[in-house]
Formats: C-alpha cells, sequence, structure tokens
C-alpha cells in the first residue's frame, strides 16, 4: 500500500465522523495478497480477513463493521453484564463486549460450521474469553435446515427462513430456545442480546420470553429487515408489538456526534440496527 493509502485508512479509522469516508474509501487500493490478511483495530482485537467478503473489508477498512452500532454497544453494556451474540458470524461484536471488560460473560451463537470455524479461529486468536455455542437461537429446541449461499462475498446471509436465487446448499443444525440455554449454562440474567440471524428474531425473542419478562434492565440489538421477516411468516410491526408488550422502548443509532433518537415503531420503515432498551 502507498503512503497514501496509509493516510486514507488513518482518517477511515479514526475520524468518529462520516463526513467524505465513503469517497475515501473508494480511493483506497487494498492489499492483493491472496489469502486472509492479519488486522488488530484499535481496541487491540486482532482479525484473519478475506478482504473479498463484505463485511471483513469493512472491519479493516473502519476497525469494525456497523460501526454506529458499535459505538452504541460500547455506551451501554455495563461491567458484569451477561451478553448474547445471537448470529455471532465472525465474532465482532462478542470480541468488542470481552475486550469492554473480563468480567462480562460472553456467550457466542453460530450454529453455520464453516462460519464457526472463523468465529473460533478469532476467539483463539484474542485469548477471549467467550463461549461458543454451536446452536440457533429460536423458540424451541430441535433440528433445522440452515440455508447458504457459495457467495464468499457475504458470509453474513445464511438464513433459516429466507431462500434466495442463489442459495444452493443447506446444512442441519440444531436450535434452542433462549429460555432453556439460560437455565442450563446457569446464567440467572442476560443484560444485554444482539439478534442479527436473518428472518429468526421475533422466534428468537419469543424462545426468551421468560428472560425478558424478569429482567429490570436489558438491552436488545435486532437487525429489522422486512424481507427476512416476511420469509419467517412475520411483519416488522409483530416483532415491535411485542417488544413494547415487554417494556421495551426502541431506539435507533446515529452516526457521531449524534445521539440515539427514540423510534416510534408504529410508524418506522427501515432497514436498521435498533436498539429496544427496557428499565434505563
Amino acid at each position: 500500500m502507498t503512503f497514501r493509502d496509509e493516510l486514507l485508512l488513518a482518517y477511515l479509522r479514526r475520524a468518529p465522523w462520516s463526513l467524505a469516508k465513503a469517497a475515501a474509501e473508494a480511493r483506497i487500493r487494498l492489499p492483493g495478497t491472496p489469502g486472509r490478511v492479519a488486522f488488530e483495530n484499535a481496541d487491540g482485537i486482532k482479525f484473519h480477513l478475506d478482504l473479498q467478503e463484505r463485511q471483513q473489508r469493512e472491519i479493516y477498512l473502519y476497525g469494525y463493521y456497523e460501526a454506529n452500532t458499535v459505538r452504541w454497544v460500547r455506551h451501554l453494556l455495563k461491567p458484569r453484564s451477561t451478553f448474547v451474540d445471537g448470529g455471532a458470524n465472525l465474532g465482532q461484536y462478542s470480541l468488542l463486549a470481552a475486550r469492554l471488560g473480563r468480567d462480562v460473560d460472553v456467550h457466542a451463537f453460530e450454529p453455520l460450521s464453516s462460519t464457526r470455524a472463523l468465529l473460533e479461529e478469532h476467539v483463539r486468536l484474542n485469548a477471549a474469553r467467550v463461549r461458543v455455542v454451536e446452536l440457533a437461537l429460536l423458540d424451541c429446541a430441535g433440528e433445522m435446515e440452515i440455508l447458504f449461499s457459495t457467495d464468499v462475498t457475504n458470509i453474513g446471509r445464511p438464513s433459516l427462513f429466507h431462500r434466495r436465487p442463489e442459495t444452493d446448499r443447506a446444512e442441519r443444525i440444531r436450535t434452542i430456545a433462549l429460555d432453556e440455554y439460560a437455565e442450563r449454562a446457569k446464567l440467572g440474567r442476560v443484560d444485554f442480546l444482539k439478534l442479527d440471524i436473518e428472518g429468526a428474531e421475533l422466534p428468537a425473542l419469543r424462545g426468551a420470553r421468560g428472560l425478558l419478562r424478569a429482567a429490570d434492565q436489558m438491552v436488545i440489538v435486532v437487525e429489522c429487515n422486512d424481507v427476512t421477516f416476511r420469509s419467517a411468516g412475520y411483519e416488522p410491526e409483530d416483532l415491535f408489538a411485542f417488544l413494547r408488550e415487554e417494556g421495551f422502548a426502541c431506539w435507533l443509532p446515529r452516526a457521531w456526534p449524534i445521539p440515539m433518537t427514540r423510534v416510534d415503531t408504529r410508524r418506522y420503515r427501515g432497514y436498521d440496527n435498533l436498539f429496544f432498551v427496557k428499565g434505563r
């Protein structure tokens, strides 16, 4: 990489604002080395990244994937919390939670074997205190097929429900309700729950109803995607109504320096990571 590339990368990774970052990204010539690239972000989290893949490329360029969401996870995760990462992928959020405090109890759920291998590699690479769980969060224990594509440019799209034209492979996986898992693992409570599970978000929340009702304070981050929700047989409003009934208010993370914005879920239309907060 040239000196100019290094300067542009420094701007992408260090500047908290988003001004002109898309233009800067477009001018960077990424390493052309085949295979994966070793990278360590500003928090000291180490990755082995395939720069062909969308999420991993963004981690290399910006330090994290979904930087606005990361900002608010960092702000809202408290010491001595139990953090559950549903759809952990290669482990960004689990590794961040473990890095923020050694007293954070992290449980990373990743059912797809190929992706879980990347997650386990990154947990070892960082000597992180993360429990990797080879189950999918749903509303009950059982077995299902998870559908995934051979497209190497986006490994974050496997789904129990959503079929895409390019999906041409399936893997048999096991499911569990979070309430049942918490009882088995003797968690007592879950303080922070992140769900990015391609349509299974509402079933997973129903499977955690006991934990949600018992919590005085709790934060849930959900990727809201009406396409994947409908593939699982429900509308975004069904998920919003469920969480309203359980006492959660909805917030939208914004780019620095704008604070989170309260969302009226009865009117919300969009595709975002939304924060649902109880008792704060």
